[in-house]
């Protein structure tokens, strides 16, 4: 019917907005999507309800049609630049001395960069109960998590994965935090019915309100993590490195070309460590490492230039090669941003006949490449 149809729509339009907003988020969408579809269609055929079948096919088309068509403008321009070099990845297949660690999974990583011990324990206890339950939510839940780091591993049998465990453990905070408010549910209700039974004098009300400080409570505590992670270390740009791009926007001529400290945080994606990442915005000079959109929106052939001319220089052994390397590529400066990095004055200051210091404040080093 015409609400049903609306509905689709809207879900096009929906999932063509969450593929342009984060193409990761969208594949850990499409694999959740393809578990649900499949337990749909088997639970609709056993039951031979045909019509459920036909409306869940009718639906998946009807909203991918859709999202195909408002994404074709987007995936022209894409398979034109990231998406070719995607393919090219993808049928080389995974390559150890390529790709080395990048893959690899590391149980301490899931309290290092997923959550912390106690609530990956209580999602886990969530997720078991659910489990023991035979509710059909958190079956599908756990039954996504398995396919997530799966996925991020079929480097085990030859294929490149998408994503790496990592990029899956990051994520974890989404289905923990379902299984965490189911494994409280569970709790709250087990309680309420306790005390009905018991015939307690305790206010149905008081017992509500000991959950809700209590789930409070949590919540201050996860609060206190998250803001733990907001830390000076973590910031790229200090004021140090704001007084910098004001030096150089009136003293470093328009057409400088600044390297700057790199890291290839995935294969073929790179970004900066320091405020010089910056720098196109703060000084309006060019850097070495663009923003990090030049992988999904620039050519081939830039995307190319960008990690070879990044790789040269990250390559070199001593000043004067990486000199050499930098007039190779026309760069002109090179900048030292207040947060520390990999590249040292130090290692500047020992080759004066190539490197000239221009400006010197705070932790903050800007030098000239002499021609």
């Amino acid at each position: 019917d015409e609400n049903r149809f609306n509905l689709w729509l809207l879900a096009g339009i929906g999932v063509a907005g969450m593929f342009l907003v984060h193409i990761r988020v969208f594949l850990f969408y499409g694999i959740f999507v393809c578990l649900w579809l499949l337990y749909r269609l088997v639970a609709a055929g056993r039951g031979r309800k045909l019509d459920q079948v036909k409306h869940l096919l009718l639906g998946c088309a009807v909203i991918g049609a859709v999202a195909l068509l408002l994404l074709t403008p987007w995936f022209l321009r894409f398979f034109d630049g990231f998406g070719s070099m995607i393919a090219g990845e993808l049928s080389g297949g995974y390559q150890p001395e390529r790709h080395g660690s990048y893959f690899r999974w590391r149980a301490q990583d899931l309290v290092a960069f997923g959550l912390p011990l106690w609530l990956l324990l209580l999602a886990a206890a969530g997720g078991l109960w659910g489990i023991l339950k035979r509710n059909i939510n958190i079956m599908l839940l756990m039954a996504w998590l398995l396919a997530l780091f799966a996925a991020a591993n079929t480097h085990l049998i030859g294929i490149l994965p998408l994503y790496s465990n990592l990029v899956a453990t990051i994520s974890l905070y989404l289905p923990a935090a379902t299984l965490f408010g189911y494994l409280t549910g569970e709790l709250a209700g087990r309680a309420e019915r306790a005390h009905i039974g018991s015939g307690s004098r305790l206010p149905r009300r008081m017992m509500q309100w000991v959950m809700v400080l209590a789930l409070i409570l949590i919540g201050l505590l996860g609060a206190r993590y998250a803001a733990a992670l907001i830390n000076l270390p973590s910031g790229f740009v200090r004021q140090a490195d704001l007084d910098a791009a004001e030096w150089i926007q009136d003293n470093v001529p328009q057409d400088a070309l600044f390297h700057i400290s790199t890291h290839f945080w995935t294969p073929d994606v790179a970004h900066g460590l320091d405020a010089g990442y910056w720098l196109p915005l703060l000084a309006h000079r060019q850097t070495t490492m663009p923003v990090q959109t030049y992988a999904s929106d620039g050519s081939p052939e830039y995307m190319n230039l960008v990690n070879n001319r990044a790789r040269a220089l990250a390559a070199t052994d001593t000043p004067e090669e990486m000199w050499q390397v930098m007039a190779q590529y026309d760069v002109t400066h090179v900048y030292l941003g207040k947060r520390p990095t990999n590249l040292n004055p130090d290692y500047f200051l020992a080759d004066p006949a190539h490197f000239q210091p221009l400006y010197v404040e705070n932790g903050v080093w800007v030098f000239e490449a002499i021609r």
